[in-house]
C-alpha cells in the first residue's frame, strides 16, 4: 500500500498545486503582490509572490486527511500544521508588507522552539554524552532556524528552491525506505514533491511566478522537521550530506559578510549563485547544475550510509 498512496498522494497534490498556482498568479498580481526588480535583483520583470501558498496548501488539506485515514496519531498533525501555520501566515504577511526582522525572527524562534521540543525526544544527537542534551537541544533549535531561514536567503533564482527541495526530499525519502524508517515521512514528502513539482511548471524560467516568503519558510521547516526526524533515527550524518550545498552556500556568504562588518540581516546578491548569474550564466544553468550537484550529494551520503550504517 505504500507505493500507491505514496504516488496518488504525489499526483494529486501535483494537480491541485498546479490550479492553484495558476489562479494564485491573476489574484496575486490583481492585489499587487509582485516583486519588482531592484539593483541587486536577479530578475528584471516585476512578478508575483507568494506561490508557496499553493504548497501549504496542499500539505494543509492532503497531509491531515492522510493522518486520519492511516496514520493513528492525529494529534501529532494537528500540532505539525499548526506550526506551519503560524510560520506560513507571519511569511505571507510580510511578502505583503515587509515585517520587522525581529518579529520574523522571534517566530520562527518559538516555532522552532517548540517543534523540537514536542516532536523529538531529549537525547544526543550528534554532541558527546558528557555535553547536557539541554545544551545540544539549544544548539539544534539554533540550527533549525538557521535552516529555515537559509532556504529563504537561497531562494534568489528562478526555480533553485523548488530543484532543491526535489532533490533532497526524494533522497531523503530513499534512505527512510532503505532503513524502514517512518514511512510516514515519505507520505508527507511525497505531498511536498508533487505541489512543488507542479509550481516548479510556472517557476522555471523565465518565471511567472517566486515561492514568496510563505513558501521558502514553509518548504525550510518542512524540509528541515523531515531532515532532524530521521537525524534523531541515528541517520544524521547522511542526511547532512544531502543538504550541504545550501548549507554550504549560505554558511560561506554569511560568514563572509559578517567578516566584512555587513549587515548580514539584510537582502544582497553574494551567494555563489548568484555571483555565476552576474558572470553571464542563466537562471536555467545554474538551478539544472545545483540539481546535479544534489543528485552527486545525495549518491554519496547513500554510500556513507551504506558503510556506515548498514
Amino acid at each position: 500500500m505504500m507505493y500507491e498512496l505514496a504516488i496518488s498522494l504525489l499526483l494529486i497534490s501535483f494537480i491541485i498545486s498546479f490550479w492553484a498556482v495558476f489562479y494564485l498568479i491573476k489574484f496575486l498580481k490583481r492585489k499587487k503582490v509582485i516583486d519588482i526588480p531592484v539593483d541587486r535583483s536577479n530578475h528584471v520583470s516585476p512578478t508575483p509572490r507568494g506561490g508557496g501558498l499553493a504548497i501549504v496548501f496542499c500539505v494543509f488539506l492532503l497531509w491531515p486527511l492522510v493522518n486520519y485515514y492511516y496514520i493513528p496519531n492525529f494529534t501529532n498533525t494537528l500540532v505539525f500544521c499548526t506550526c506551519l501555520m503560524l510560520l506560513a501566515l507571519i511569511s505571507f504577511l510580510d511578502d505583503i508588507k515587509s515585517i520587522v526582522f525581529y518579529i520574523r525572527l522571534l517566530i520562527h524562534i518559538s516555532v522552532a522552539t517548540f517543534t523540537v521540543y514536542y516532536f523529538f525526544p531529549p537525547i544526543h544527537l550528534v554532541v558527546p554524552k558528557f555535553v547536557p542534551v539541554a545544551i545540544e537541544r539549544a544548539g539544534i533549535i539554533f540550527a533549525y532556524v538557521y535552516f529555515i531561514n537559509l532556504y529563504n536567503f537561497m531562494d534568489g533564482i528562478d526555480g533553485i528552491s523548488s530543484i532543491n527541495t526535489l532533490t533532497v526530499l526524494t533522497g531523503i525519502s530513499i534512505l527512510s525506505y532503505l532503513h524502514n524508517e517512518n514511512l510516514n515521512n515519505i507520505y508527507l514528502a511525497a505531498i511536498v514533491v508533487g505541489s512543488t513539482l507542479a509550481f516548479l511548471k510556472f517557476n522555471w524560467p523565465p518565471s511567472k511566478i517566486f515561492l514568496g516568503d510563505v513558501g521558502s519558510i514553509s518548504l525550510g521547516y518542512i524540509v528541515g522537521f523531515i531532515a532532524l526526524d530521521l537525524g534523531y533515527k541515528g541517520y544524521f550524518w547522511p542526511i547532512f550530506i544531502m543538504c550541504l550545498y545550501y548549507l554550504t552556500d549560505a554558511t560561506i556568504t554569511l560568514l563572509k559578510r559578517i567578516f566584512n562588518g555587513e549587515k548580514f540581516w539584510e537582502a544582497h546578491s553574494k551567494h555563489f549563485f548568484q555571483i555565476m548569474v552576474k558572470k553571464g550564466y542563466s537562471h536555467k544553468f545554474i538551478s539544472k547544475m545545483i540539481g546535479i550537484l544534489n543528485i552527486v550529494l545525495i549518491a554519496i551520503a547513500l554510500c556513507v550510509d551504506r558503510v556506515f550504517y548498514s
